[in-house]
This record gives C-alpha cells, sequence and structure tokens, in this order.
C-alpha cells in the first residue's frame, strides 16, 4: 500500500509524468555535473520551476528542453527561440535571458550529448 499522499505512477502515465531521478549512467564528476535526470533525460539547470534538460544524440538544430509545470519546449540555443511547444509568457522570457548568458556552456553541452559524454550542470539564473 502507498503511504499517504503518494500516487503510483501508472504505466500508461510515465511519458507525460515529471519525475525527477539519480542519474547513474556516469560517475561523479563533481558539482558541474548533472546529478539528477529529467524522465531518464539529463537535467542540466532548473530555475524559477523551470526545469532544463538535453537529451542525447538529439535532431538537429542544436536546442534543449524546457519544462514547467504542464508546459514543454524545445528551445533553440543559438536564438533562445521556441523550436516545438509553448511556455507561458513569463517563463519564455526567463529561458531566453538564461540562454543568452548561457550559450557557449549550452553548445557545449551538445556537443557532449552529440558523443555520449556526460553533459555539464549549468547555473541558474540568480
Amino acid at each position: 500500500m502507498e503511504p499517504p499522499g503518494r500516487h503510483p505512477v501508472r504505466r500508461s502515465d510515465r511519458s507525460s509524468q515529471f519525475r525527477l531521478t539519480r542519474s547513474r549512467k556516469f560517475p561523479s564528476a563533481g558539482p558541474s555535473h548533472p546529478t539528477s535526470t529529467v524522465d531518464g533525460v539529463p537535467r542540466i539547470s532548473a530555475f524559477y520551476g523551470i526545469i532544463i534538460a538535453m537529451y542525447f544524440d538529439d535532431h538537429p538544430p542544436p536546442h534543449f528542453h524546457a519544462k514547467y509545470g504542464e508546459y514543454e519546449a524545445q528551445v533553440v540555443i543559438a536564438t533562445g527561440e521556441l523550436l516545438n511547444g509553448d511556455l507561458p509568457r513569463r517563463a519564455r522570457a526567463l529561458v531566453k535571458e538564461w540562454t543568452d548568458l548561457h550559450r557557449d556552456e549550452l553548445m557545449d553541452d551538445w556537443a557532449r550529448a552529440e558523443r555520449q559524454e556526460p553533459m555539464r550542470r549549468i547555473d541558474p539564473l540568480p
């Protein structure tokens, strides 16, 4: 029986269920290494309720995934514009600001992901 307040995730809900789990794929590389995943995808940053994740060996153009509540979007690294999906206006502005501040680090993580190497955690917005 589940403890009070906890609900099991049904198999059919797993693709849409937002879960954080500990990553065991790569050994720890210090504080710059991602320590958790979102649905099996390395989480590289989080700020103001927005989770930033990047898939290994994903399709071009270089992009990352931003999740905020029930919203999810793919964001182009070069421009900070949405490739697919949607985010509320304020969350979109915060993601754009963060992207502009960390573009070089994002491109480095994109290259690492293409090589199937561990990605590095990127600092959140202050």
